[in-house]
């Protein structure tokens, strides 16, 4: 079993790699970026914005609360009354 263990790791390592590379090359494509995404969920990596970083300035970008006024809020259906 250790051996399989050993093999596992070790493929981790080499896609984790080779997701690493095409990313810092500046030559990843679409498919690459959401496989880094999914290596990361998978992993459960998580990343908290700090300030001036990218993905502060991302999340700014992102910001919907001028929008909060174009939600329409769903009414759930009463549940049927048991009588």
């Amino acid at each position: 079993m250790a051996d399989l263990n050993e093999k596992l790791v070790k493929i981790h390592d080499l896609l984790a790699e080779d997701v690493l590379e095409r990313l810092e090359s500046g030559e990843a494509s679409n498919d690459d970026r959401r496989v880094a995404l999914q290596l990361l969920k998978q992993n459960a990596i998580s990343a908290v914005p700090t300030e001036n970083s990218p993905l502060k300035n991302l999340s700014s970008k992102l910001n919907f609360s001028s929008m909060a006024e174009k939600v329409v809020q769903l009414k759930r259906p009463e549940p049927p009354s048991a009588a």
